[in-house]
């Protein structure tokens, strides 16, 4: 794992997405993500795939045969932070 130090406005880019520190508050911090639409962009609580841990599971796999979640990100959820 790499280990980055930044600050309030600084950036990082992995790939394609360029990852900004928005705000700094307490034990939080706020990323905005700038990517291509065909990059996916999720919080990690909704990839686990073992429904016994992601109580947003609905019970139903997808084609991949990974567990679906029934609450996804929206683009304005992801620009919003």
């Amino acid at each position: 794992m790499l280990v980055l130090t930044r600050k309030k406005g600084q950036t990082v880019f992995v790939g394609d997405a360029e990852l900004t520190i928005v705000s700094v508050k307490g034990g939080s911090i706020q990323l905005g993500f700038k990517a291509p639409k065909n990059v996916r962009i999720m919080r990690g609580e909704l990839t686990d795939s073992d429904p016994g841990t992601n109580p947003e599971h609905d019970g139903v796999n997808d084609s991949k045969g990974e567990a679906r979640t029934t609450k996804r990100v929206s683009t304005a959820e992801r620009r919003a932070g």
